[in-house]
């Protein structure tokens, strides 16, 4: 019981950002692959499942080196779950790089991080359309107060973590790639207090 106690105070992932919990996942997985798919190739290598051990003779660091990887994965998914990614399984190498992109894209409807170059090269490559959009909405409006925000929540439960606010045309954006596939419980930022519905049944373009 003890050493329960003291496992979450030494571990280095209860630190991190989702943000960065997402990019430590991205660094594991191969173009094309899920988590759960990278865990069963992680796991195979590893020689966890008794009934794999085909490599076991090949080469032990390498193994090793795999197992590692698995645990590390594991321990990712795990925290990502607990944030309220409770996808985070089914979620592609692709998909989380997207993701990874979009969470970096809070900042530029405000355009106060030019600073950062490669922040803003990442945005560019990901999407010159949202900040052509939003550049424009600026130009009318410094300040990002008129325009409707929103925040969402993978779960439709009281604890469940909420992210935002973003725009109508980020919402928007990621229901057109499929990002809110299974949909999510979103609200207004100006509705405090009022009760998030599923993003199927919002249509964002009309607040754009």
């Amino acid at each position: 019981e003890e050493e329960e106690e003291e496992m979450p105070a030494e571990d280095p992932l209860a630190a991190y950002t989702q943000q960065q919990l997402v990019e430590a996942v991205v660094e594991l997985l191969q173009p094309g692959e899920t988590v759960a798919a990278a865990l069963r190739r992680l796991g195979g290598l590893g020689g966890r499942k008794k009934g794999k051990l085909r490599e076991e003779n090949q080469s032990t660091e390498e193994a090793s080196r795999d197992t590692e990887k698995l645990d590390r994965l594991t321990a990712l998914a795990d925290r990502l779950v607990g944030s309220g990614m409770f996808e985070i399984y089914q979620q592609s190498y692709e998909k989380l790089a997207y993701v990874m992109k979009s969470m970096t894209s809070k900042k530029p409807a405000v355009r106060q991080t030019k600073s950062d170059d490669e922040e803003e090269d990442e945005l560019d490559m990901f999407g010159d359309k949202f900040d052509e959009k939003i550049g424009e909405k600026e130009e009318d409006d410094n300040q990002v107060s008129d325009e409707v925000m929103w925040e969402y929540k993978w779960e439709n439960e009281e604890k469940s973590e909420v992210y935002g606010p973003f725009t109508s045309q980020q919402m928007q954006g990621w229901v057109d790639e499929g990002y809110f596939s299974s949909g999510v419980y979103c609200r207004r930022v100006d509705q405090d207090g009022s009760q998030f519905y599923n993003s199927r049944r919002i249509d964002f373009d009309l607040f754009t």
